[in-house]
């Protein structure tokens, strides 16, 4: 996050909805009041409003180290940063895990979902999805590649779908938004 953004898109300040998404390392969570203070340098010294931002902490992560995992949630949020919990579902998945859920969103793994989703995977996630909106979390599925899965996605109330069914990565610098934050658009 401390590299200069030369040869970024350029992302106008009244865009709504677009957000800029960081991983947190598990490092980070050894000492979190450095990071936290770090964090909020690189906000200051860059001008970023905090609501654009929205981190993303690894289930595993947050398994292995709740307390500061938590301490660290609870400052950003108070930043009006959006927390997403990444990688749900990809091994550590409990309801213990749900229960206790500081986070905004929570990233569905694409392990969980794969190329079709069984019959008893549609139950599953169903439910899942039906607990998050209870509790008020936004649900993002990760690695979305068939219609049919973003379809069945869209009807169980999936907020975002991602994937190489939209888009493949890219390079920094291909990826530019109008002046009225419209379409996407490529540049050569």
């Amino acid at each position: 996050m401390n590299r200069p953004s030369s040869g970024s898109a350029n992302i106008p300040g009244n865009c709504p909805g677009f957000r800029i998404s960081l991983n947190i390392s598990p490092v980070h969570f050894e000492q979190p009041q450095t990071f936290i203070q770090k964090i909020q340098e690189l906000i200051d010294s860059y001008c970023v409003e905090p609501s654009f931002l929205t981190f993303e902490i690894t289930e595993s992560t947050y398994v292995n180290n709740p307390l500061a995992v938590n301490q660290v949630i609870r400052s950003l949020q108070n930043r009006n940063i959006q927390i997403s919990m990444d990688d749900f579902g990809s091994g550590y998945s409990s309801l213990n895990t749900l229960k206790d859920l500081l986070f905004d969103e929570v990233k569905i793994d694409r392990m969980f979902l794969g190329d079709t989703i069984s019959e008893s995977g549609h139950i599953v996630l169903e439910e899942i999805f039906h607990m998050l909106k209870r509790m008020k979390k936004s649900i993002v599925c990760e690695g979305v590649e068939t219609q049919k899965v973003a379809d069945f996605l869209k009807q169980e109330g999936c907020d975002e779908i991602q994937g190489f069914l939209y888009y493949r990565p890219m390079c920094r610098g291909i990826l530019k938004t109008d002046d009225a934050c419209g379409d996407i658009n490529l540049r050569e």
